[in-house]
């Protein structure tokens, strides 16, 4: 077990990849924590310094995942007739070259578009599946509403595809999918599908495609129905408590208004603790017993909630969450709190930092601030914790690079031409870091 993350740690798609690898949003754990073998990594860089490879590539703000000797991506090509081209695109870690693309769907355009948003924004999941049925690697594709596929990851050839899965997007698709693996009757993918009315989760055979159950989201009555967060797949102790017996898995799912939990061999809700949020986009952390949030809009604020206390609520009923889950709340921080980017735990301090360019570092147990640094720019990448060091990457190609701890040192503050939204990647003492129209491979010579 990893004692970062005491007593509650995630369950990622990553778990038969080899050390190394970066199989999904945030990495090999979904938290934005790269091995910690993996090490050499620059850290200072611009057009001319330590740039490996630079090649232009379709616009998309997934996040490159990383597999051996292959980057994987997705990518809307928008061509004159009004559709877009939905792809996946495989590359060669050594030089960019393209191994194979897949085309697999044609969207229209009307549909209505945030300017921080594409339509190829959700990262995609390589897996080698447990009962052995992808030797060569299964990679999972969303692009949100009726688009979503399972490739084989050698070749792009389509295992299946789904473009019935239909909800009422508002400001396009966001968030990525979850694979949970060791299932009673096989893997599942889930889909959090919170449109602008009617939210729903589903989860889907992940060797064929079919629907295994469907579930409404709890209704809390909210205006605004709609949110982008990435869930998290976690397992805890049976009880709650803080052990190393029998453990549980959970899919952990922020929607509007509340965070549910799953259980993924049916989509029973297992508990769900409220708060006042929508359009909510990051992906949660976990350790210490705890689950930290950010709440969304209109004024996001960071939670730490208690697991024991949340279980021991119960289930939603009809109305959302009952009144004894706003017990599991241990603390709250309702400054500097990410509409986008997603929070960031190493040991016992969380980091997180607003869309305006505020970095914070709190005490995970208690919510205390350390403190407070103007980084600049606007954020949308959610930071990553590698080789020691953390990097925060704002919207204009910007990274600045800093060491954790109780004070902040910044140690670089490096460039790139391009927009920057999408989370970076890690592997092979590599950074892949995508602009807008470029994807840059960082390393040393």
């Amino acid at each position: 077990m990893n004692r970062s993350l005491p007593f509650l740690f995630a369950l990622t798609a990553a778990a038969a990849a080899p050390a190394g690898d970066w199989p999904e949003f945030r990495g090999p754990d979904a938290q934005g924590h790269a091995p910690a073998d993996e090490t050499g990594l620059p850290v200072e860089w611009s057009e001319t310094k330590n740039v490996a490879w630079a090649v232009d590539t379709p616009p998309g703000w997934s996040s490159p995942v990383v597999v051996g000797d292959r980057v994987y991506l997705t990518a809307a090509a928008e061509p004159e007739d009004g559709a877009a081209t939905l792809s996946a695109l495989c590359l060669s870690t050594e030089d960019g070259s393209v191994v194979w693309e897949t085309e697999l769907f044609r969207k229209s355009t009307e549909e209505r578009m945030h300017s921080k948003n594409s339509r190829a924004s959700p990262t995609p999941i390589f897996a080698r599946l447990a009962d052995g049925s992808a030797e060569d690697g299964a990679l999972f594709v969303h692009f949100g509403p009726n688009a979503t596929a399972r490739l084989k990851a050698d070749d792009g050839a389509v295992v299946w595809k789904r473009d019935d899965i239909d909800y009422p997007p508002v400001h396009g698709g966001g968030p990525s999918p979850a694979l949970v693996q060791n299932v009673e009757g096989g893997p599942i993918l889930f889909l959090p599908c919170d449109g602008g009315e009617d939210p729903f989760v589903i989860a889907l055979d992940a060797l064929t495609g079919e629907t295994k159950w469907r579930k409404d989201r709890p209704n809390v009555g909210a205006t605004k129905t709609f949110s982008f967060a990435t869930p998290l797949v976690v397992q805890v102790p049976s009880d709650g408590g803080d052990s190393d017996g029998p453990a549980d898995q959970q899919i952990l799912s922020p929607a509007t208004n509340m965070i549910v939990a799953y259980d993924p061999a049916d989509g029973e809700e297992l508990w769900a603790v409220p708060y006042e949020g929508f359009s909510v986009t990051p992906r949660p952390v976990v350790g210490h017993g705890k689950v930290y949030l950010s709440t969304g809009f209109m004024r996001p604020t960071v939670l730490a909630i208690d697991l024991a206390e949340a279980l021991a609520a119960g289930p939603p009923d009809d109305d959302g969450p009952v009144d004894a889950a706003e017990d599991a709340v241990a603390w709250d921080v309702s400054r500097g709190g990410p509409n986008t980017p997603s929070p960031l735990l190493i040991g016992d301090l969380l980091y997180f930092v607003s869309d305006k360019g505020v970095a914070s570092c709190v005490d995970a147990q208690t919510g205390e601030v350390v403190w407070t640094e103007r980084l600049g720019g606007n954020f949308s990448a959610s930071p990553i914790y590698a080789d020691g060091r953390i990097y925060w990457l704002d919207e204009d190609g910007r990274c600045t690079v800093s060491a954790p701890g109780e004070e902040y040192r910044e140690l670089a503050v490096n460039e790139l031409p391009g927009r920057t939204l999408a989370s970076p990647a890690v592997s092979g003492g590599a950074i892949y870091l995508r602009t807008d129209e470029t994807l840059f491979k960082l390393a040393k010579p």
